[in-house]
């Protein structure tokens, strides 16, 4: 389990601030897998608001999109902030601009791990071993290595969201 924050990345010639709603990536081009929940989220802001957001709806992997970003203007997309400082952004040395995206849909944003029916014991031993590891400010130190941030949930967190 972790905390997820969503990042907007983008082209240079883009004007971010430290954070970024969707108003405030009106007329700029998204792109974006057309069955990603953030493309829907960017479809459902276009359909309430006076000015949209542009679509480009595009299917490649997340690296190539992130190149495309990297040698169009008014280019952005929405990803995960561990996705991109842990891996995207070290692995292919990307240098874009990021702000973190607000009106995400809530507090309880988070990635779980799944298991199976039938793997209760397994799940109990998952749960038990990273409330440990956060309690411990080992899971804080691995996110920060890892991640490039502090994507660690709380112990409190865990408690309320495992079973």
């Amino acid at each position: 389990m972790f905390k997820n924050e969503l990042i907007v990345v983008a082209n240079d010639s883009i004007d971010l601030s430290d954070t970024v709603s969707y108003e405030d990536l009106a007329g700029k081009t998204y792109i974006g897998s057309p069955t990603m929940a953030y493309t829907i989220w960017v479809e459902q802001y276009n359909e309430g608001s006076d000015k949209d957001i542009i679509v480009e709806y595009n299917e490649s992997d997340l690296a190539l999109q992130l190149n495309l970003i990297a040698e169009n203007k008014d280019y952005f997309l929405i990803i995960d902030a561990p996705m991109y400082y842990g891996f995207y952004q070290p692995e292919f040395s990307f240098d874009l601009k990021t702000a973190t995206l607000t009106d995400v849909g809530g507090d309880d944003f988070y990635s779980y791990f799944i298991v199976g029916k039938g793997n209760e014991q397994l799940a109990e031993d998952i749960n038990k071993a990273l409330l440990e590891i956060t309690e411990e400010g080992i899971a804080k130190q691995i996110s920060e290595q890892f991640l490039g941030g502090d994507y660690a949930p709380t112990a409190d967190e865990i408690k309320k969201h495992t079973k």
